[in-house]
């Protein structure tokens, strides 16, 4: 019953950049399946926007992108989503690890004393809940 309001740099431009689509969600590790399950119900194109770092690619992101393109099973896909998902493919088993000793925005992250935090997000599966855009902001789906 109360209201949330959390804005970023990268996360807040890829919004911005992605309201003209019929539907736009929000995806981490923490509600993968959740994702996945919804977007195997849609039909049509699926544009996955990474919303990066600083204005660059971060390991966290591309590795999301990856593990979302290797659960839907697309035929159709192009060299970003099959290189994200060749990256996922071999990493999935050590992911947390993986993120932490590679991550930039992790490392940095980490020196910030958020360790903890980074940990927790590189879990899967742990909320089912698919956050959706709704007049002006994330709603529950």
């Amino acid at each position: 019953g109360k209201e949330l309001v959390i804005t970023t740099t990268n996360g807040t431009v890829a919004v911005s950049k992605s309201k003209r689509a019929r539907k736009v969600i929000l995806a981490s590790f923490l509600n993968l399946g959740s994702v996945v399950r919804l977007l195997k119900r849609e039909s049509g194109r699926i544009e996955l926007q990474c919303a990066g770092t600083d204005g660059d690619p971060s390991l966290e992101d591309t590795l999301l992108a990856g593990a979302l393109v290797s659960q839907l099973k697309i035929g159709h896909i192009n060299d970003s989503c099959r290189i994200s998902s060749v990256l996922y493919e071999a990493v999935k088993d050590n992911l947390e690890s993986f993120i932490l000793e590679n991550g930039v925005h992790a490392k940095r992250l980490v020196s910030l004393g958020f360790f903890e935090d980074v940990g927790f997000c590189a879990k899967i599966n742990l909320y089912d809940l698919v956050p959706l855009w709704r007049d002006g902001g994330f709603v529950r789906g």
